[in-house]
């Protein structure tokens, strides 16, 4: 027999080739291929039924290494921006979920046209709920290019002393991330199959809206560690990952479902922004968040009221009631609670 080399693509790579495809035939494909792919991710046992029933009374939590629920109820996207074209330095954090678990799944990407679709590649062909992106963002995704109400009342008195503060999108670098921001929301719209806006203080007919990870890490926390400067939101994210916090906010906001994998497996900074970016689009789609900003600039999306931690909530309150007694010529900005007093949504 000649010897011959075959080069063999793996699941992934065709189900990629297949999106950038986008025939009708294509999408049936990439379903069976998903349904293939489940399928071999299922861990082999020889073990006897009685072993079976023991480990299964043991643990109820699936294997670790799947990275595909069999049945995706729902799901939303978490966006982490950055600017540099040679390094991977943006991120993307898909949450999915099925009748009893929560999956997180990250990548990441450079600030290039091309390394951009990583996004569509990580939120797959299922519709998700919401999409949230860690950047300025307003009505239109145009160009900002001035100090935002948003910012300016998390930058303010007890917040900015115990969490610190947002970046200005008047500042150089605020332009820029102003900049990737936008483009990114555009591609979101063009590429992903994102879902109609039902929230309040919404800023586009989809339901994308801005987070910022650091201030909703730092506002869950009751006595925010003092990190060096440049790791608070690492510092906050391993503080709430140890106690938990992650757990209690994906049971509260999804009905009791448990994480497949621990968020505390998550090591990158990266990725670990794009997986709470990914937390504020779930609270959106929920329908359980607090807004901050204005209707004019943009509303910066934070955890839910009963996720804040009591002092957070109190130096909030105090700073949108002094923005809000400051006579400025430009929108003083607001501090705002949802749901209003109704029952939360259950997805």
């Amino acid at each position: 027999m000649d010897e011959r080399t075959f080069s063999v693509a793996s699941i992934d790579d065709l189900i990629e080739m297949k999106q950038r495809s986008g025939r009708p035939q294509d999408r049936l494909d990439i379903t069976d291929l998903r349904n293939i792919q489940t399928r071999l991710d299922r861990p082999v046992t020889t073990s006897t039924p009685a072993a079976v029933n023991q480990r299964s009374r043991r643990s109820s939590r699936p294997s670790a290494t799947r990275d595909e629920l069999p049945k995706i109820e729902g799901s939303v996207l978490g966006i982490d921006i950055g600017w540099s074209q040679t390094s991977r330095t943006s991120a993307v954090c898909r949450l999915s979920w099925d009748d009893r678990h929560v999956l997180w799944k990250t990548d990441r990407f450079r600030a290039t046209t091309p390394e951009r679709h990583t996004i569509s590649r990580v939120a797959g062909e299922n519709a998700l709920r919401a999409v949230a992106i860690d950047g300025p963002l307003r009505q239109s995704f145009d160009s900002i290019g001035r100090y935002r109400s948003a910012e300016r009342l998390l930058s303010r008195g007890v917040l900015r002393k115990r969490i610190g503060k947002p970046g200005q999108s008047s500042s150089p670098n605020g332009r820029k991330l102003n900049t990737e921001a936008n483009k990114t929301a555009e591609f979101v719209r063009r590429r992903c199959r994102v879902s109609r806006a039902r929230h309040a203080v919404r800023i586009d007919e989809f339901a994308i809206v801005e987070a910022f990870p650091t201030t909703f890490l730092g506002a869950m926390i009751q006595d925010p560690p003092p990190p060096h400067r440049g790791e608070r939101s690492d510092a906050y994210f391993v503080h709430l990952a140890e106690r938990r916090s992650f757990d209690q906010l994906a049971q509260r906001l999804l009905s009791g479902r448990t994480w497949i994998r621990d968020p505390g497996d998550l090591r990158n900074h990266d990725d670990r922004a794009a997986f709470v970016c990914a937390l504020t689009a779930l609270s959106v789609a929920a329908g359980e968040f607090t807004a901050v900003g204005d209707d004019r600039d943009g509303w910066i999306i934070l955890p839910p009221q009963w996720a804040f931690a009591d002092w957070a909530w109190t130096a909030a309150n105090e700073t949108a009631r002094h923005e809000q007694r400051e006579q400025r010529s430009e929108s003083r900005g607001r501090l705002l609670s949802f749901p209003e007093n109704q029952p939360p949504s259950v997805l």
